[in-house]
């Protein structure tokens, strides 16, 4: 723009020197004409090297313009990138939305999510996966996840639930104070209501006294924990409220007791074999000392052997060197 404003004004400046120049030339015509061609052929010269160096200016201010020109287009292209990157971008979140709208896909977007995490986070032995289980008052019925705990603690329920019910509503910051009271209400009401059905899958004898109620949004669990009524409501029905970041607390802890409880099983099986061992010692000695009370009997055989080999032996001797005589010859006594 202030390249083109530039061209404009030498573009004026030349028309003020050509007015000049035509107004010079009248004033000479009334002259002596050898001095007024003097005169004009010097104007004439002095407006060629100006028009020139202004030819040169201008041309160089189109060139400066036209370079501006381009880095404007691609300065636009580059906008016009971003806001299709933007775009794509806002997509998923756009899909996001939609899936969050109704219920049925929400429940399932926050099932997922919490099969992810006890993927990443507990052995396949630890839970299952929409087990059945026995539920208060309906019979059988699938709950979420069955973390599987050993006695005494026992299996712990884990149902996901996903209820936006006057949560969006209330995070309208030119919502009317009534309207924001009607919306924590029934934002309430809804927790509760899901806190009851997850309680159902607590069932004395069968499963732990207690059960985890997941919600795949930690603003929507810090939310529940603002409100004294739905967290009074959970903690009577025994019912803990986690969310994505909670669980992962939760399921530590679960694994910590986990350990402490096969290591006390470990511990008591180590304890039955170290018994058995100590009898199994005790039999070991008694053999070794019979096998030693053998071991000497075979000494004193041995012993005698000896002995009695050594008399054969002496008398063999004598016997081999005694001479015939008409007197029998004394031989030694073998006992």
């Amino acid at each position: 723009m202030e390249s083109m404003i530039v061209a404009l004004l030498g573009v004026a400046v030349v028309l003020l020197l050509l007015c000049f120049v035509v107004g010079i030339v009248t004033f000479l015509r009334t002259k002596d004409p050898k001095q007024s061609r003097d005169v004009v052929l010097e104007l004439r010269d002095y407006i060629d090297t100006k028009l020139n160096q202004q030819s040169e200016s201008t041309s160089t201010t189109l060139d400066r313009t036209h370079k501006s020109l381009q880095d404007l287009q691609g300065k636009l292209s580059d906008l016009t990138n971003s806001q299709n990157n933007i775009l794509e971008k806002l997509q998923p979140v756009t899909d996001i939305s939609r899936v969050l709208s109704n219920s049925q896909t929400r429940g399932r977007f926050g099932e997922v999510i919490l099969e992810d995490i006890l993927r990443d986070t507990l052995p396949d032995e630890l839970y299952e996966i929409q087990a059945q289980v026995t539920k208060k008052g309906d019979g059988r019925g699938n709950v979420d996840c069955l973390l599987k705990l050993p006695p005494p603690t026992g299996d712990i329920p884990l149902d996901s639930k996903f209820s936006t019910s006057g949560y969006v509503e209330m995070q309208d910051p030119e919502l009317e104070q009534e309207k924001r009271n009607l919306a924590r209400k029934a934002f309430e009401d809804s927790v509760i209501t899901r806190v009851k059905e997850v309680e159902k899958y607590i069932v004395p004898g069968e499963t732990a006294e207690l059960a985890l109620m997941f919600v795949a949004s930690d603003a929507i669990v810090l939310e529940i924990a603002s409100s004294p009524k739905a967290m009074s409501e959970s903690r009577k029905r025994k019912v803990f409220i986690v969310g994505p970041s909670t669980l992962m607390a939760a399921i530590a802890t679960i694994r910590v007791l986990y350990n402490d409880q096969v290591v006390a099983k470990n511990a008591k099986l180590i304890r039955d074999t170290l018994v058995k061992l100590t009898d199994e010692v005790g039999r070991l000695e008694t053999r070794t000392d019979n096998l030693v009370k053998h071991f000497g009997n075979m000494q004193t055989d041995v012993d005698q052997i000896k002995t009695t080999s050594k008399k054969i032996n002496t008398a063999i001797t004598g016997v081999a060197s005694a001479r015939l005589t008409t007197e029998p010859a004394e031989l030694t006594e073998i006992e």
